[in-house]
């Protein structure tokens, strides 16, 4: 005898793959120029994208200009330069990036030679990675994201502290006579992620659930740190595509595990995840990789902690937690 899940879920997977192909950046990008910023008795460092930038400006503080390099609303895997990015270079000291392959055009820009005049500082220096399995990185590469490790290394805290440390050597190499104003700010950021740590595991102490199904495959260090499974459906970056029986097998798996939430991302058109939803008979909220900000939260200057804390509230909605 047919299951008749199997049947309903065939009959509407139709539906679901016509989504997947308005699966995009919800915000257009942005055509206006980068201003330039410059106060002489100040260095000028450029951060790849929203994390990266928060926590360059929390340990730069008032001894250095800093700016997001990709357009605020952009979903960062695989944005590249225009020409108009590239000449905001010319005023750069510092550029601080992630390393690991979702800004990998840092690594163009670097072997060109001609911006010998930047100290590029690798975030991801001395974190502990997580390698990409066979198959996922094959995927990938085909997607033109470049290397082999999960590069979604902000997304916890306690990894977020060696990051912090990376950037403020950065920061000492390149301003010397402020190494003790830098040193001093990471050290209290770094405490502020120890409280957010803190608070992270405090508040999934006490779940019924233990297993996230969130947009992009994003999350694979916070479910190291925190004890929590994984089921994405796309990989390493939101726009791989999903076929009709992964998304069929997807429904099935989370009817079966008694999932009550799927995530969506706030740069990610949610039709998607909404319409797999309805099928599955759950609801969707939003799980941020906080790759970026919509410009709604840039006037609200969101910071990552407060991101962060966004995410705790929608985890223990998901995980059942007391």
């Amino acid at each position: 005898m047919v299951d008749k899940r199997y049947v309903v879920g065939i009959i509407s997977v139709a539906v679901i793959v016509s989504v997947i192909s308005v699966v995009l950046v919800m915000q257009p990008e942005p055509d206006q120029p980068i201003p330039i910023t410059t106060e002489p008795d100040k260095i000028r460092v450029f951060a790849s994208f929203f994390p990266y930038y928060e926590f360059t400006k929390n340990v730069a503080g008032d001894h250095a200009i800093v700016e997001q390099y990709i357009p605020v609303g952009t979903e960062s895997h695989d944005w590249e330069p225009r020409a108009k990015e590239i000449i905001l270079l010319d005023n750069t000291d510092v550029f601080v990036y992630n390393g690991l392959g979702i800004d990998a055009y840092v690594s163009d820009i670097i072997k060109s030679g001609e911006f010998d005049n930047i100290l590029f500082v690798n975030a991801s220096k001395g974190v502990s990675l997580l390698a990409i399995e066979e198959e996922e990185e094959e995927e990938e590469e085909e997607d033109h994201h470049e290397g082999s490790y999960d590069p979604h290394i902000w997304l916890d805290p306690i990894l977020v502290k060696q990051q912090v440390n990376n950037i403020r050597d950065g920061l000492a190499l390149a301003d010397p006579d402020n190494e003790s104003y830098f040193f001093q700010n990471a050290a209290d950021y770094n405490a502020k992620l120890d409280l957010l740590d803190e608070q992270i595991r405090n508040s999934l102490a006490r779940c019924q659930q233990d297993t996230i199904v969130p947009f992009h495959n994003a999350f694979a260090y916070l479910g190291e740190q925190y004890d929590l499974k994984i089921v994405p459906l796309s990989g390493l970056s939101p726009d791989t595509e999903a076929s009709a029986a992964e998304i069929a097998e997807f429904v099935n798996f989370v009817q079966d595990n008694d999932i009550k939430v799927i995530f969506s991302e706030e740069l990610i058109d949610p039709r998607l995840a909404e319409t797999i939803a309805e099928e599955a008979g759950v609801k969707t909220l939003v799980l941020s990789p906080i790759e970026g900000l919509t410009p709604e939260e840039e006037v609200k200057e969101l910071s990552y902690i407060e991101k962060m804390e966004k995410n705790i509230i929608s985890l223990r909605t998901a995980l059942e937690c007391q």
